[in-house]
């Protein structure tokens, strides 16, 4: 292949070679520019089905134009018959790598990258396109000194995105009942059957991979595909601050409601993603520095033995949750230049593993028996001294009570007489009553209701952590003419 023409490309070198093709760079031959070649094996190149999906990466990118998105100049056949896709060549290291060599990375950091992420792939979304496959091995950085984190995210790999509105028989989208992704970090719905998904598989995938970034595991662990679906399926994840108390409950609550096992309870769109990560920045105000520093290690959380039914058998249930922490590194900055594998590794990596690596998805579409479950004591609630002002006595017949609220901006109502008296952060002073109390009730759109109740004998102050609302069931209504209801589900896009 060294040497040959593909299309108005010449090849100059090969950067990876494995199981389903090659990854060459080359030139244009009139203007010089440089290019990675993905090359599907030839014996591959025969099956329709894995050239439509192969194709379908150059299909998906065409429609799209973002800089957090690899851009694809052109794909064809070789003269041998070989499919091949052109894509820009990038410089930098995958956030796979990135993840493996820090092990964790700093909370403000994951956040940057998650936001670029999901600004990407709104704009995807924004065209039809579901990436269905999104993993550490297909977020690649590249150096930018404009970046508040020194890296720039551009998503790669669409090989088995769900284009929308394709109707061409055989498709994708048509096969009902496959498994398409990488089981560790697949939406359950994806899990069961990967035709039937939209957007908020990728807002999960999302969610597994800050996940990682933040605590330096998976939210499942299992090592086989089975053991993993069935978890998506079936388990909840571990709170991320059982991991890392350290770790700041609002970046908590955005994680978990990502991992949402039902879709309508994630967020709805990655535009709301992006601007859930923007309120934690923006409500850190004097703690934004402690969001770069570096994490330490992660706790052990220890469980109770038990056991768990599943559709096929009773299996025994893991005593411990995780095993000892990662080794702590420090972090080595991001190396250019000769020696610096460009992007077409990235992509190459992906090709010669086959999408998957060691989490492959097995072909058959049945839902397995949940594999050892983690069952998670209630969390104890989070403890919060009492706030007093520094070098001033409260007055003997006052008492300051405080509220705050995650996410903030809730407004704070009086729950005997239902009037609002403010919004979190909340600061009043009250008449003292030795043993007396106040009832408050704590509202935000999108978030279920919280009750609190304050001692007015002395100075206090409150953390209410708000749950996301529940999402709305669908409705049946009757269809003139149908034969039967129809469930419309306000989650889904307009037709």
């Amino acid at each position: 292949m060294i040497g040959e023409t593909l299309g108005n490309y010449r090849v100059l070198s090969a950067i990876g070679r494995g199981g389903m093709g090659e990854v060459y760079l080359a030139e244009h031959a009139l203007i010089g520019r440089r290019v990675a070649i993905k090359v599907l094996l030839r014996q591959l190149s025969v099956d329709a089905d894995t050239v439509t999906r192969f194709f379908n990466e150059a299909k998906a990118a065409a429609k799209l134009h973002h800089p957090g998105l690899v851009e694809v100049f052109d794909f064809g056949h070789h003269t041998n018959g070989a499919a091949y896709i052109v894509m820009e060549l990038l410089v930098g290291e995958s956030l796979k790598d990135r993840v493996e060599r820090d092990q964790r990375l700093a909370p403000g950091t994951a956040l940057a990258i998650a936001r670029q992420v999901a600004t990407a792939l709104e704009a995807a979304h924004a065209q039809g396109i579901v990436h269905r496959d999104l993993k550490p091995e297909n977020i690649f950085l590249l150096p930018d000194a404009e970046s508040s984190v020194g890296v720039r995210a551009k998503v790669l790999d669409f090989g088995i995105a769900k284009l929308a509105h394709e109707e061409t028989p055989g498709s994708v989208k048509t096969k009902t009942g496959a498994v398409f992704g990488t089981p560790r970090y697949m939406a359950p719905e994806q899990c069961k059957n990967a035709g039937n998904v939209d957007r908020r598989a990728d807002i999960y995938a999302l969610g597994c991979i800050l996940f990682e970034m933040l605590l330096g595991r998976a939210p499942f662990t299992f090592d086989n595909w089975g053991e993993l679906v069935a978890a998506h399926i079936h388990l909840e994840p571990p709170q991320p601050r059982e991991l890392d108390p350290e770790l700041p409950a609002e970046i908590e609550l955005v994680v978990m409601r990502m991992l949402a096992k039902q879709p309508g309870e994630r967020y709805a769109t990655m535009a709301d993603v992006a601007t859930a990560i923007e309120d934690v920045w923006r409500n850190a105000g004097d703690r934004r520095e402690m969001l770069f520093t570096p994490p330490k290690g992660l706790v052990t959380v220890k469980r109770p033995s038990t056991s768990i039914s599943g559709d096929a058998a009773t299996l025994p249930v893991a005593a411990e949750l995780s095993t000892e922490p990662p080794v702590a590194r420090r972090r080595r900055p991001l190396l250019v230049g000769a020696g610096v594998v460009a992007a077409a590794t990235a992509l190459a990596f992906v090709l010669l593993h086959g999408g998957g690596g060691g989490d492959e998805p097995h072909p058959s579409a049945a839902t397995p028996a949940p594999p050892p479950v983690h069952v998670d004591p209630k969390p104890a609630p989070i403890p919060v001294a009492p706030d007093h002002d520094a070098g001033s006595a409260a007055q003997p017949d006052k008492v300051e009570l405080v509220v705050e609220s995650i996410p903030s901006g809730a407004d704070v109502y009086r729950r005997a007489d239902g009037i609002k008296i403010g919004k979190t952060p909340f600061r009043r002073n009250f008449d003292r009553v030795d043993g007396g109390v106040i009832e408050l009730l704590i509202k935000r759109a999108g978030f279920q209701d919280r009750s609190i109740t304050l001692s007015t004998a002395h100075d206090g102050k409150e953390l209410a952590r708000l749950a996301p609302a529940r999402a709305v069931r669908p409705v049946a209504s009757q269809k003139a003419g149908s034969g039967g209801p129809t469930f419309l589900d306000p989650y889904e896009d307009s037709k």
